[in-house]
């Protein structure tokens, strides 16, 4: 490699120092978190490949290159498992510690969705009540919740695509969200319904 070569990566190695900083600097304004967590994966992988164009030869790079795609073939595998669930054409079936529930879609009544906080980690719930005022919950993870989400964002499209991931921030604060209403109620209409109530 040239002198100006090198100069050429540390000058586009110094850049992504200075973006992973920005991003750093950006997560703690709640708002910029999810960006800052992207900006930072992004640069991250442009200084790998840079590295790796510079050193072809680097045993430690190849070995990164065979992390770096088993961990994209697992999040693949994640992402694609039905797990505790089964789809039918009208609904599924789903697992539990009581044995099997088959539920239709068009049973759905609502579905909220919530943050529970456990050892200064938020996890995604969502409550999902269906006919004659039963119900069942799950979080993000039981294996299946990525391939449940999405297909109830496909069944119905009233459901904002981006939920699951605006409900993220502020962190450590549940943030009870109305994800879907088939009577197309208000919030405050759906709470006294399903949680109050109940009580």
């Amino acid at each position: 490699m040239n002198q100006f070569d090198m100069k050429d990566v540390i000058k586009h190695l110094l850049f992504w120092l200075l973006l992973s900083g920005l991003s750093i600097y950006l997560a703690f304004h709640e708002h910029y978190l999810l960006i800052s967590c992207m900006a930072i994966g992004l640069s991250f992988l442009i200084a790998i490949y840079l590295l790796k164009l510079s050193f072809p030869k680097s045993k430690f790079l190849k070995r990164f290159k065979t992390t770096n795609e088993s961990a994209f073939e697992n999040f693949q595998m994640m992402f694609h498992d039905i797990g505790i669930f089964q789809y039918h054409k009208d609904g599924f079936t789903m697992k539990t510690p009581e044995g099997e529930k088959t539920i239709k879609w068009m049973d759905i009544e609502t579905i909220f969705g919530y943050k529970l906080t456990k050892h200064a980690t938020d996890t995604i719930w969502i409550d999902v009540f269906y006919e004659n005022g039963k119900s069942f919950k799950i979080s993000e993870d039981i294996r299946g919740w990525d391939q449940f989400n999405e297909r109830a964002k496909v069944m119905f499209p009233q459901i904002e695509r981006s939920w699951d991931i605006d409900i993220m921030h502020p962190i450590y604060e549940t943030k009870l969200t109305l994800v879907y209403s088939r009577e197309n109620k208000t919030f405050a209409e759906a709470v006294k319904i399903h949680y109050m109530d109940s009580e």
